[in-house]
């Protein structure tokens, strides 16, 4: 461990804060209104300072990147040669504390009324980005100082004032026998790198561009792209993490990553980062003719599925095409596409990891349950959170499918309480919202969500392709050991709609004697069985599964073997995975504690040696001292509303209170397992 890793570890653990992945970069959506608006992504701009980049998803507006270096007046495009545009029509109208703010004209296209708008922003920080400027001398060999403490993986040098190409250097292209780059890339071009790999070689001379770069200073030439005399300068300079990051609770964690894939045409390729990411981007360099292409994860990189993209080096809106998936430690290339796949071509990318790095301290950041159109705004999203949503259950309280539905999957779903494979749906229940998921705006106050983010230590979620392999390990972000995991097969379908269970891994199967050698069936309400993963115990980093076909079949021609997996944790005061076991008492004498400070939000319970339905209950419908609204996740049916199931309790909540209750959460000598929420 470096010094200085040493020293942030040890202000992590006198208290001090470290940085986050969720501090220095954000992915928010918003829409155009003409008018005033606050854009809060709890990114400190005004202090730290920064980069915003903002671009139309609905319109072939610019792409337009305004910093804290150049000013909140100054704008420059990625896909334009143009030089500094100065506005003076009140676009960005300040940096802020937790993000900026718009202005109710906006002659730069970044508020205009009925467009949708995704901005990024990175936070200059030490080993992770910094920000530039200088004027030009025209010597080569001429060293530019930064503050990035780190060798950088990728810089983008823009000339401010006057038209010219912008200049890409990436740690990935050819250098000579010196390290001196003999390559340079244009982020506002299609060409790929120049000159040509094949009029170049060890002893070839360096760019007149960026030649090379240091943890202190990166070397440019004397060409107008990067160094003309008396001309100003914009440099953007983001890090590169191979084990080295120091951000996270405990400062060791990588955030970023700037590397390079041999695309191989119809056949997937699979590029390990070490992290899952929530932001690409992607140029192939050993050919012309292809753009640059941005995903990210909250307007949708899709498993199994098309993916939202950008082109940097164009104004086009936003368009979709299957190009790859996120996954735990990087991403696949599963599409075709010359943009992100042509067979034995080059490719660079910089990519950003999915955050947080720290576990929740509240439930309400986490979780929520909502019911459809609530707040009777008549606009969407349908169901609303508190922040971007990562999986949702939702269900009827009359009869009517649960649904089980994924940011990964967007716009299909799965039901919990048969065996059917992934339905495509009507693609309504899209999740490219900051404050929940679904294009609808209707309301119906029967129609609930429960919805979850993914966090450390609290919920994860995981997709992966069959390969029939017993003993297969699976990489999960968990990190700490799944006390519940949910796995499907999304995929097999053997006639008639026909699809494989569902299965459920619980610490307190068994008793908590060797779960792992147990499973029991979330579509049903039948007991445990010794049915296992693997029989192996699922670790803080990997599950490993069998080759039955509920959780690892092969992949075959006719039978697509696809599945997803969630993964659930204990957080204390946060969420809590348990078992008890029942003493028969009608008194309210069983207090499940679960750490809690003002009792639970939500509660799923099951009894394991024995059938008995999973009951669901939530504070929202009803944790009361009397009768409770119980569904069933199991069955299509109706709320059950007549009999009293449990009692709310500020450290969870008590079971056996009803002279009925006792053959669903309290049956004498029955075992059970339940998974909480905090209210």
């Amino acid at each position: 461990m470096s010094v200085s890793k040493i020293v942030a570890a040890a202000a992590s653990s006198a208290g001090s804060d470290s940085l986050d992945i969720d501090d220095v970069f954000s992915t928010f959506l918003y829409a155009g209104n003409d008018s005033t608006q606050t854009i809060t992504n709890n990114i400190d701009l005004s202090n730290e300072g920064g980069l915003v980049w903002i671009k139309s998803r609905s319109d072939t507006q610019s792409h337009e990147l305004v910093d804290t270096v150049r000013g909140n007046t100054k704008f420059i495009r990625t896909h334009s040669t143009t030089a500094n545009r100065t506005s003076t029509s009140g676009d960005v109208t300040a940096f802020t504390s937790s993000g900026f703010s718009l202005g109710a004209s906006s002659t730069a296209g970044v508020n205009n009324s009925g467009n949708e708008y995704v901005s990024w922003t990175w936070r200059k920080a030490p080993k992770y980005f910094d920000i530039v400027t200088y004027t030009g001398d025209n010597t080569a060999g001429r060293t530019i100082s930064h503050s990035l403490e780190s060798v950088p993986g990728m810089i983008w040098v823009k000339r401010t004032d006057s038209t010219e190409d912008w200049s890409v250097w990436h740690r990935n292209l050819e250098t000579n026998s010196s390290g001196e780059t003999t390559q340079l890339l244009k982020l506002n071009s299609s060409d790929g790198a120049f000159p040509p790999l094949a009029s170049i070689d060890s002893s070839s001379s360096p760019v007149e561009d960026v030649r090379s770069a240091t943890s202190t200073t990166f070397t440019v030439g004397n060409d107008n792209r990067v160094n003309a005399n008396s001309a100003t300068y914009v440099a953007y300079i983001f890090a590169h993490h191979n084990n080295d990051g120091e951000f996270g609770p405990s400062a060791n964690q990588d955030i970023i990553n700037c590397g390079t894939y041999t695309g191989a045409g119809s056949t997937d390729v699979d590029v390990t980062l070490g992290f899952e990411p929530q932001w690409i981007i992607i140029k192939k360099t050993s050919s012309n003719g292809n753009q640059w292409v941005i995903l990210d994860n909250i307007r949708g990189t899709v498993t199994g599925g098309d993916d939202n993209f950008f082109y940097a080096s164009l104004a086009s809106s936003e368009n979709t095409n299957d190009y790859l998936e996120f996954n735990s430690t990087g991403f696949r290339i599963t599409g075709t596409s010359d943009d992100v796949a042509s067979s034995g071509e080059t490719y660079i990318y910089m990519a950003i990891r999915r955050g947080p790095l720290t576990k929740p301290t509240s439930a309400s950041s986490v979780f929520e349950i909502d019911n459809a159109g609530s707040t009777g705004d008549g606009a969407a999203p349908k169901f609303r959170s508190t922040f971007p949503v990562d999986f949702a259950l939702r269900k009827d309280t009359g009869s009517g499918n649960w649904e089980a539905l994924t940011r990964l999957l967007q716009g299909t779903s799965l039901r919990p309480n048969d065996t059917s494979p992934e339905d495509t749906g009507s693609g309504g229940d899209q999740f490219d919202y900051m404050n929940g998921y679904n294009t609808g705006t209707t309301t119906d106050s029967s129609l609930y969500s429960w919805m979850w983010k993914r966090a450390p230590e609290y919920f994860d979620v995981v997709t992966y392709d069959g390969n029939g392999t017993a003993g297969r390990t699976i990489n999960h972000n968990l990190g700490v050991v799944p006390e519940m995991m949910w796995i499907k097969n999304r995929g097999y379908d053997a006639g008639g709609g026909n699809g494989e269970g569902w299965f459920v891994y619980h610490k307190g199967l068994n008793g908590g004697t060797d779960p792992e050698d147990y499973g029991i069936r979330l579509d049903t309400n039948a007991a445990q069985v010794n049915d296992d993963l693997n029989g192996t115990a699922p670790t803080s980093t990997v599950f490993t599964v069998g080759n039955d076909r509920r959780v690892n079949a092969l992949l075959e021609a006719s039978i697509n073997n696809t599945y997803i997996a969630y993964l659930f944790a204990t957080v204390a005061g946060v969420s809590k995975v348990g078992s008890y076991t029942g003493n028969g008492t009608t008194d309210g004498s069983k207090v499940i504690d679960c750490g809690f400070s003002s009792g639970a939000k939500f509660v799923l319970i099951k009894r394991t040696d024995s059938t008995g339905n999973w009951a669901v209950f939530d504070s929202d419908r009803g944790i009361v001292a009397g009768n409770d609204s119980n569904l069933r996740i199991n069955l299509s049916t109706a709320a059950e509303t007549s009999i009293d199931y449990i009692d709310p309790d500020n450290s969870g909540f008590i079971v056996g209170v009803g002279t009925d209750s006792r053959t669903v959460t309290n049956i004498n000598t029955g075992n059970y397992i339940f998974y909480a929420i905090a209210a």
